[in-house]
């Protein structure tokens, strides 16, 4: 880009999201963000003044270091604005509170087999003698019941809460569900019981998003009177509505192994379709001035409206910003520019919600969207087909090509695989989609009209359907996908370097960014050598924390000999959502799974052994303790070992087993009842032996090199 001039909101968004981020990631306080925003702005002020006057012309860059700086402060001061926790309101800032909370509903609900889940706000602490005002967000688990299944957002109620820490991650590589729930300002959860709460007032007054949820509750309920089969309901809910909690896991898990995720979260590409068709019929309104603005405000009114009954997602917000820029600029007849009508999108919600730069969907769409609108162009000039199919095809190519190009390292940073047909996927999601995107929306607004309501509900779930079999299909297909694939943070920067610098070079003609294109391509491949080089060479034992099972992984190179209580661990997803991130981190590519206390297993090459319970990986040994152990067999002397696995409460007589094992270590996984952990910690500590508790240390490694 080398008149910046043209793009003054990318000019403006990369400082202001640097800000963001150095507020999010480091201790900068509020204040001192507010401090390096008041500062620059008098002497941005002066600089002006001068620039225009007496500056010579190599000085006038002076007055982009201070926009720039500017723009830090701001990200800093909004981040610290939004930071809830530092609030004097926040609950856990105040002392001497009840345990008995005003709570406001802030959420739609989400079913979950055993529970409801909300997100709450606590407006006050109630006790005998008076309401004290607090605030801040908590997320409750309610039990189900047809009480709590009426509730909606903005009810109120008052409920007894234990409020509950979230937890923190106890194993390496698992993704950080604390993290990502205090992004969202919700730092405590808790389980809350029937007898516990009472409703106190329904929801009153006017509220968008209110409106927005019961209109998308009342909408599902019609889709629910044409009878559709429970997999067509939810995709169907998902592709119109937004509404997409209650998808099973192995459909979602097909779309995301076929590239076609973003189909079900409604986003850019759903706007956009309602927004082209729309305007496609509306073309002849764009010839007078007066007949413009009386198109932009159709435009903006079902946009806006469509945004509203998808319950005003965050994906669907994105989008309608940024055609909010795009129609109010078609309406003056304005040429404009795609990407800073993006970026000033982008800039407006981080205004509103900073935190948003850490929501993966804003991450992956505004990439997405950039990538199209930069990348599209330059893919599209390779070939001009001149047959007007044929041109429809090319144009889905080339926008699915743009798309991945730009999401693609950033989706393999979070999901570690790549979609190999996600190409051939597009050319059946993308049309059926928005088939069924129009005929949903068709047979909502013919409600009234029961015969054709009901003809337009066959064809809208019947291309749902044919959609659904057509993401399965391609799913179940040889190497649909590339799984496991590991990237750094440091190489999902380098990658998108390359992509930035490869750009410049093909559009720009610059010798300069080649040759840093070039040699981003050899730091990434020096990268992968050596991450590859390590995974070869690792041997290293992880003893997880899992409440539910036993599961002690050993690394050897790019293999796994994983020892489980209980088997299969392939059926239990729960298990694996723990566990996998750290296989993947470590590049292992072959699993072995075996018994954790029965069966032998020997292998000199690697100086590894195993005889039931015991353990030797080169010379340290490792002896695991389950329930079942005898306390009557004799032994001569105690056994020497330099880990003892103590799991699923082993008899509680601690010293019993102490004098049965001469240890260095011992190691109590997460299996074991707390109350015995605590006396045998104790104990341990009496006899001076390091004690590792996974519930509450964290996942015991040891590396065996």
């Amino acid at each position: 880009m080398k008149n910046w001039q043209r793009y003054p909101f990318v000019r403006l968004l990369i400082p202001f999201v640097g800000g963001i981020v150095a507020g999010i990631y480091s201790n900068i306080s509020f204040y001192s963000g507010l401090w390096i925003f008041t500062l620059s702005i008098p002497f941005l002020f002066v600089f002006h003044y001068f620039q225009l006057r007496t500056l010579p012309f190599s000085m006038r860059h002076v007055q982009g270091v201070f926009v720039t700086i500017l723009s830090i402060g701001l990200g800093i001061g909004i981040t610290g604005l939004h930071n809830h926790q530092t609030d004097i309101l926040h609950f856990e800032n105040q002392t001497g509170l009840s345990g008995v909370y005003r709570l406001k509903i802030e959420d739609v609900p989400a079913y979950k087999t055993n529970s409801i889940r909300f997100c709450v706000r606590i407006l006050s602490s109630i006790s005998h003698k008076k309401e004290l005002k607090c605030d801040g967000k908590v997320m409750v688990y309610f039990q189900p019941d047809k009480n709590a299944n009426k509730l909606r957002y903005g009810d109120q109620l008052i409920a007894q809460l234990q409020l509950n820490p979230v937890e923190s991650i106890m194993n390496p590589n698992s993704v950080d569900y604390k993290k990502y729930l205090s992004n969202q300002g919700i730092y405590h959860r808790t389980y809350l019981p029937s007898s516990k709460w009472i409703l106190t007032k329904r929801a009153q007054g006017f509220n968008l998003y209110r409106i927005g949820t019961s209109l998308q509750e009342k909408f599902i309920n019609l889709f629910k009177n044409h009878h559709p089969n429970p997999n067509e309901l939810t995709v169907a809910s998902a592709l119109v509505l937004g509404y997409d909690n209650n998808i099973e896991p192995e459909l979602r898990n097909a779309y995301t192994t076929t590239g076609a995720l973003h189909i079900l979260s409604v986003s850019g590409m759903h706007v956009g379709v309602i927004y082209l068709v729309l305007s496609a019929l509306l073309i002849s309104l764009k010839r007078k001035t007066l007949t413009r603005i009386i198109r932009g405000v159709i435009l903006l009114t079902v946009v806006w409206f469509y945004a509203l009954i998808t319950g005003l997602s965050p994906a669907v917000l994105r989008s309608a910003v940024m055609l909010s820029f795009i129609i109010v600029g078609e309406c003056g007849e304005r040429e404009q520019s795609n990407i800073n009508t993006l970026a000033a999108s982008a800039f407006i919600l981080l205004i509103i919600d900073p935190f948003q730069i850490t929501n993966i969907g804003f991450q992956l769409s505004y990439l997405a969207v950039a990538g199209i609108v930069l990348i599209e162009p330059l893919v599209r000039s390779i070939w001009s087909p001149k047959f007007r199919i044929v041109q429809l095809i090319w144009g889905l190519t080339t926008v699915s090509i743009a798309a991945q190009v730009a999401s693609s390292p950033l989706s393999l940073y979070y999901f570690h695989q790549f979609p190999n047909y996600f190409i051939f996927t597009n050319y059946i999601a993308i049309p059926l989609s928005s088939i069924a995107i129009y005929a949903g929306m068709l047979t909502l607004i013919t409600t009234p009209f029961i015969w054709l309501s009901h003809q337009l509900a066959q064809l809208f779930f019947g291309s749902v359907a044919l959609l659904n079999y057509s993401i399965q299909f391609f799913s179940h297909l040889p190497y649909a996908s590339i799984k496991n694939i590991q990237l750094t943070s440091f190489e999902t920067i380098l990658i998108y370097l390359f992509i930035f610098l490869l750009y410049r070079t093909i559009k720009e003609k610059q010798k300069l960014s080649m040759f840093g294109a070039l040699c981003c391509f050899i730091i990434i491949g020096v990268s992968f050598i050596i991450d590859n080089q390590k995974s070869k060479q690792q041997q290293m034992i992880t003893i997880y924390s899992i409440k539910s099972n036993t599961v002690i992984d050993y690394f050897n190179g790019k293999t796994c000999i994983s020892f489980q209580s209980f088997f299969p661990l392939v059926e239990n997803q729960n298990i694996l959502y723990q566990i996998s991130g750290n296989r993947i981190a470590h590049g292992i590519k072959q699993i072995i799974k075996e018994s954790l206390v029965t069966g032998t297993m020997k292998d000199v090459s690697i100086g590894f052994w195993k005889s039931n319970s015991c353990y030797l990986f080169k010379e340290k040994r490792l002896i695991v303790q389950n329930g079942n152990w005898n306390k009557q067999v004799y032994i001569n002397s105690p056994i020497v070992t330099d880990m003892l696995l103590l799991t699923r409460n082993p008899y509680p007589d601690i010293e019993a087993l102490l004098s049965r094992y001469n240890c260095k270590q011992v190691i109590l996984d997460a299996t074991n009842n707390s109350y015995n952990v605590i006396k045998w910690k104790r104990l341990c500590n009496d006899y001076k032996i390091p004690c590792h508790y996974t519930a509450s240390d964290g996942a015991f490694i040891f590396n065996t090199k």
